[in-house]
């Protein structure tokens, strides 16, 4: 049987996956498409690569990344399941092994994942000298990048502090054997 913190954080990750792709695409252009030419501007004059090859990888990489705007709700979807995975995972570990109660396992399993990615994202700032964290905050706006991390959390505590209908939806056996 499927744990039931699993089955919230997949099946919570990916409706709020759905949601904040969706919210992005409006901010798209002006943000991530920004943020990701900028960044890819930085790291080609850093291996001192000629103008002209510069000018026209840039090119190529605007035109892709106009062909990539509308996939965002699916690869936000993606991203979220696997995050909601790995949280749900965490959170089932505290709850079954360490014997702490629902809402302090996925507070536990939430501060884990957010100091691995914070060690993730220092870890790309410092392979890119420092500019990865100021140009990110420069074109992505902060609240996006909160609403991310803490609207999923605040989502998810919820999901198992309280019981509510969802149990009955994702984990209710059928009525008759």
């Amino acid at each position: 049987m499927t744990s039931k913190y699993i089955t919230y954080g997949v099946f919570f990750g990916a409706v709020f996956g759905l949601i904040i792709g969706a919210l992005i695409i409006p901010i798209y252009d002006s943000s991530v498409k920004e943020f990701a030419i900028e960044l890819v501007r930085k790291d080609l004059e850093r291996h001192g690569i000629p103008e002209n090859e510069m000018n026209t990888t840039l090119v190529i990489l605007k035109k892709e990344l106009d062909t990539v705007k509308y996939w965002m709700p699916i690869a936000e979807m993606i991203n979220f399941i696997i995050y909601g995975l790995i949280i749900g995972g965490i959170t089932q570990l505290f709850y079954n092994r360490v014997r702490v109660k629902a809402p302090i396992a996925a507070v536990l399993a939430f501060l884990i994942a957010l100091g691995v990615y914070s060690l993730i994202l220092y870890g790309v700032n410092v392979y890119y000298s420092g500019d990865f964290i100021p140009i990110m905050l420069k074109h992505v706006p902060l609240w996006y990048i909160l609403l991310e991390i803490f609207g999923f959390m605040g989502i998810y505590l919820i999901m198992c502090s309280i019981k509510g209908p969802w149990e009955r939806w994702f984990l209710g056996g059928p009525k008759h054997y």
